[in-house]
């Protein structure tokens, strides 16, 4: 399976670096390029390392980077309002398969409002990785792929959040509640799923430890849940089990 390492994953900025093999690419570059750097070294790489990145979308706390990622010699793919004034970057389109660095990868279009969002199905010998994020909804069919580990957006509790602001109206139409987390989940699980990663969790109206429980107890004891805790600047995957916590 991929190794999944987490530099970032809030409002502020989001950042994952996946591993398979000796190789490794980059998901979102959406915080400043020292502190990418600087927690790449904590995982004993830099830029030269990474094969591509993939953005999912135009937001900064997604792309912010894109300019210094791709001067580092680093092969952008993502939507072309994003990618495309790179030199040898890749515009990606919904259901195309790319072939690079030992990796399929298919593109999909999730509901983010009105920003165009793309989410992805990534394989590497027979191993397939599911990334969404930033997205309400998701009507690509994935089932059709034995995922074994998915990267899902899991921003917050219906209970936590009103209509009554602009920010809480926006909060519902283009993020994914913690209830439409699961309902994905279970859409696209197949008995290949090992692993589930919570990503994007707003702190205001999210919560880590319902959240983890509440999904644990959807996908059952033989997949293991690991949601993005971040303080201080510094970022992790909480994956304790928590069933007996709440």
């Amino acid at each position: 399976m991929f190794k999944i390492d987490v530099l970032a994953s809030s409002s502020a900025g989001n950042c994952y670096i996946v591993s398979y093999g000796d190789k490794h690419f980059m998901i979102e570059c959406g915080i400043p390029i020292r502190d990418i750097s600087k927690k790449m070294l904590k995982l004993g790489l830099n830029l030269n390392n990474i094969s591509f990145c993939l953005i999912s979308h135009k937001h900064k706390d997604h792309s912010r980077e894109v300019k210094p990622v791709a001067r580092s010699g680093v092969k952008l793919i993502g939507p072309e309002e994003v990618v495309s004034q790179f030199r040898g970057a890749i515009c990606a389109k919904p259901k195309e398969i790319l072939e690079v660095k030992g990796c399929r990868i298919i593109s999909f279009e999730v509901n983010h409002g009105e920003c165009y969002c793309l989410g992805y199905a990534i394989e590497h010998q027979g191993d397939w990785l599911m990334f969404a994020t930033d997205c309400r909804l998701i009507e690509a069919d994935l089932s059709k792929y034995p995922i074994s580990q998915m990267m899902i957006e899991c921003n917050y509790l219906d209970e936590k959040v009103g209509v009554d602001s602009y920010r809480e109206r926006r909060q519902i139409n283009t993020h994914m509640s913690l209830e439409g987390c699961i309902k994905h989940i279970q859409k696209f699980k197949s008995s290949s799923l090992k692993e589930v990663y919570l990503l994007h969790m707003s702190a205001a109206y999210g919560d880590t430890l319902i959240s983890k429980v509440r999904v644990e107890q959807a996908v059952g004891k033989d997949v293991v849940v690991y949601v993005a805790q971040e303080r201080g600047g510094v970022c992790w995957w909480l994956k304790e089990e928590c069933l007996l916590k709440l």
